[in-house]
């Protein structure tokens, strides 16, 4: 294991294909990621010095960690994470002033489906784009565990009801659990095909003969035109593949529909359910972890420990943010005055943002990114709206796939051949992962979903822009995965040349 200041190579499974490949043919590239991916498992070299200026690192129960080894750091050790990354970032907005920028501070979290590597990875690729651009704010990326496995295996081993078992409760309990999972699959299996299969026969409809097959696809046009004209901020991207690539796409579907069925009847409802509920018990975790809702058996017979235990919760992510919110408009001129934050949430990371805008209202954020937000759209009524609100000089940028490449995203390395049913991830969530008793319970990062609801930012209106991408051949973002790998921190990205940050 390499030592702090060095950089060192590790080799996990990773959700993604190693990248820098050759130059080769499309059939050549998809043979040689999926036998790097599956063979090799991924090896990807971390330069940790640069890491930890730039990273807060969190495990599955919330707790910052020790990026290399993973180690739960103590509570002052934790002060002293948060104290470095803080004078980095000082270092850094202060740079900013002195070549006639401005002291701007990014603050990014990414979303489900990352194991810790996925995760490390996407900052210091991040990290290495932002310093070529002179432009570029001080970034602060908090990644959390929410790979698809790790959170699997906790929703059959240890997660029960909201709460954590320890193991001698939750390994013997685990076969009734994965039992209910295989079983509730089955059951659920024609209610799954019929959701799949009417999500496809929209996106046929719309790319083959430009008909609107349901009442989302028939509203979102003639609404957004009329918000448009209403004075709401809206830009709706274009749907064009080629007539040669949409057929592509249409004959990879039919030659996989039985790995499709099957994937669809074991794994959507149940076991991808499962993983789901633990990602969002995750993000909770970052403020509130299991650890403050109960003893230990050893802490029981430990007053000390009680004592602690109700004094208060151990330093998690709020800890960074209580510090943030002393030092970015300090009262004693230090530095030459406040910082501008802006806030990147990429889908579950706009969970955890909203929590943060929740808990810290006086925050002074500049900019709310949201890219494909996983969060629902009564999230935009209850918390994004009221911060606006309070804070008059704030801005709002939705960032959304197009709607049919929303519905036809499909996950595969090769590319004439798809394993899993189409749609993006806020698709499953909306279908599979969750029952939403309203259409404001919808997920907010689906230009499908919010369009029907832009009245909900009326009072905020000149402040808010919503955006769907264009999908043309080869452009991005074209999958729900592609936004954090695109320059995120630029205001043309967010929306055009006319904003500036």
């Amino acid at each position: 294991m390499a030592r702090r200041g060095s950089a060192a190579t590790i080799c996990r499974m990773k959700d993604s294909p190693v990248q820098d490949r050759p130059r080769v043919t499309s059939m050549a590239r998809g043979l040689l990621a999926t036998a790097l991916s599956l063979l090799l498992a991924g090896c990807t070299s971390f330069d940790y010095a640069l890491l930890r200026q730039h990273v807060i690192p969190t495990d599955a129960n919330g707790r910052l960690v020790d990026i290399e080894t993973d180690r739960a750091l103590g509570d002052q050790e934790v002060e002293q994470l948060i104290a470095g990354l803080l004078a980095d970032a000082e270092t850094g907005v202060a740079a900013q002033a002195l070549t006639g920028g401005k002291r701007e501070l990014l603050i990014h979290v990414h979303g489900g489906l990352n194991p810790v590597t996925a995760s490390l990875s996407t900052a210091q690729d991040a990290l290495l784009r932002m310093r070529k651009d002179p432009s570029a704010p001080h970034p602060i990326f908090v990644t959390w565990p929410s790979g698809a496995l790790s959170t699997y295996k906790d929703h059959l081993l240890y997660v029960r009801q909201g709460q954590r078992y320890p193991a001698a409760l939750g390994w013997p309990t685990a076969p009734f659990i994965l039992a209910t999972d295989l079983l509730g699959s089955i059951a659920l299996a024609p209610k799954t095909l019929l959701y799949q299969w009417l999500l496809d026969a929209r996106v046929a409809g719309k790319v083959a003969f430009d008909l609107n097959l349901d009442r989302a696809t028939a509203d979102e046009e003639p609404l957004a035109a009329a918000a448009h004209r209403a004075g709401y901020h809206v830009k709706r991207g274009t749907y064009r593949r080629g007539c040669w690539g949409q057929a592509s796409r249409f004959v990879a579907y039919w030659l996989t529909q039985p790995t499709k069925i099957v994937f669809q009847v074991l794994a959507l409802n149940g076991l991808g359910q499962g993983a789901w509920e633990v990602m969002l018990h995750r993000t909770r975790h970052l403020f509130h972890g299991p650890d403050e809702f109960g003893l230990s058996s050893d802490e029981r017979n430990d007053k000390a420990a009680a004592a602690r235990h109700v004094a208060g919760q151990a330093k998690r992510l709020h800890a960074f943010f209580d510090e943030l919110t002393k030092q970015t408009c300090r009262t004693d001129g230090h530095q030459g005055g406040c910082w501008e934050i802006t806030l990147v949430g990429h889908s579950m990371g706009a969970i955890v943002l909203n929590e943060v805008l929740s808990t810290y209202p006086e925050l002074p954020v500049k900019n709310l990114v949201y890219m494909a937000p996983a969060c629902p759209v009564r999230d935009a009524q209850k918390v994004i709206v009221p911060f606006l609100q309070r804070h008059p000089h704030a801005r709002f940028f939705l960032l959304t796939l197009h709607p049919t490449a929303e519905a036809d995203e499909k996950y595969s390395l090769l590319p004439w051949y798809d394993l899993l049913p189409r749609g993006s991830l806020l698709e499953w969530i909306d279908n599979w992962y969750t029952t939403p008793p309203s259409a404001i319970d919808r997920t907010l990062g689906k230009w499908l979903n919010v369009i029907p609801a832009i009245w909900l930012f009326e009072e905020v209106r000149d402040r808010v822009y919503i955006k769907s991408f264009d999908t043309v051949d080869g452009s991005q973002p074209e999958k729900h995965g592609d936004f954090n790998s695109l320059d995120f921190w630029r205001p043309e990205f967010w929306w055009d040349a006319t904003v500036t940050r």
